[in-house]
């Protein structure tokens, strides 16, 4: 039951985030008569600055989301002021090149920026600790588990017993 809650919560949590990714294309074409391409990649860096709040800085959970947030919103206003605001009266393919060029710039950014920090959030639970919460299948594996702190995961281990003798 608790792996079955905990995908449930999965699936809404990614829903809200394409319905998001989804509005924030119509209000920035409805805005703008322009497709941004550079959306999805927005979003992906305001993800890693939101771990980077929280696995490199320390930042709680929420602390973390503004700390993405805020790095988002700075990101944006830099962008507007120092590439778009130039190009005001350009073609449209130039203003189109320049949001597949800034998701360009942004993936590569992500790659040195966060190199070696985790880059998941861990789901709020109220199962404190790390401890995993698992069941033997018929073969003696493990099933899927949900780890304590929230992170979802599979238990793709080898069978233990096989390997250390105690069952």
């Amino acid at each position: 039951m608790v792996f079955f809650v905990a995908l449930l919560v999965h699936g809404l949590l990614a829903g809200a985030l394409y319905a998001l990714l989804a509005l924030a294309f119509v209000v920035v074409y409805k805005a703008s008569r322009l497709m941004n391409f550079a959306l999805g990649d927005c979003a992906m860096f305001a993800a890693r600055l939101a771990a980077a709040g929280l696995h490199g800085l320390g930042l709680g959970l929420v602390g973390a989301l503004g700390f993405g947030g805020a790095g988002m919103v700075a990101l944006a206003l830099g962008v507007n002021r120092l590439v778009l605001r130039p190009l005001v009266g350009s073609p449209v393919i130039a203003l189109l090149m320049v949001t597949i060029g800034l998701g360009t710039v942004l993936r590569a950014a992500a790659v040195f920026l966060f190199q070696g920090l985790p880059a998941g959030l861990p789901l709020p639970s109220g199962h404190p600790g790390r401890a995993a919460v698992r069941r033997r299948t018929r073969r003696g594996g493990h099933s899927p588990a949900l780890y304590g702190d929230g992170e979802l995961g599979l238990a793709a281990q080898p069978d233990r017993r096989r390997l250390t003798g105690d069952g």
